[in-house]
């Protein structure tokens, strides 16, 4: 294929797949579009011991080339996405059981997560405080106070009952 081209496009994920559109132009100038699957299951890359994905700090990433507006290929990043539901419940919260650095990761934040609501028995704060202030009325000059207001966690429930124990 002589002066055959490829233009390589943008990469993303839909549905299980990791896709690129690609435009290849031909020796008399003849164009071709095609979307082309450059993984096709994304979720057994990410489980596998020899997936693909790559880990700078707590980022995960796939890499990928795409040909910029220079003309020349270039290496890009496209970050992997998070546990689907249920993807890691054949592990049952054990890192060690899992093959992939990228599970294990999730695995141990998961962990994490649920350690701390089960030591607070909460995410939200125990208590929240609304400071006091003072302010002058417009108006009248009077000086206004508003006193402190402390609503625990068990008073408030919901949003709705946050606001009901201000108001």
């Amino acid at each position: 294929m002589a002066n055959t081209k490829i233009i390589k496009g943008q990469v993303w994920v839909s549905g299980n797949s990791l896709i690129q559109d690609q435009t290849l132009i031909g020796p008399n100038g003849a164009t071709s579009n095609n979307t082309v699957a450059l993984i096709d299951n994304i979720w057994e890359d990410l489980l596998s011991e020899n997936g693909t994905v790559q880990r700078d700090r707590n980022f995960w990433y796939w890499t990928a080339t795409q040909t910029n507006l220079d003309d020349e290929d270039i290496e890009i990043r496209v970050e992997a996405p998070r546990p689907k539901d249920g993807l890691l419940d054949q592990y049952n919260g054990d890192p060690n059981q899992a093959h992939s650095d990228w599970a294990k990761y999730w695995i141990n934040k998961f962990n994490e997560v649920a350690e701390r609501y089960q030591q607070s028995y909460t995410i939200q704060p125990k208590e929240i405080v609304f400071q006091g202030t003072e302010y002058i009325e417009p108006g009248t000059g009077n000086v206004k106070k508003v006193e402190e207001k402390r609503v625990e966690n068990n008073n408030m429930g919901d949003i709705t009952n946050l606001l009901i124990n201000l108001f």
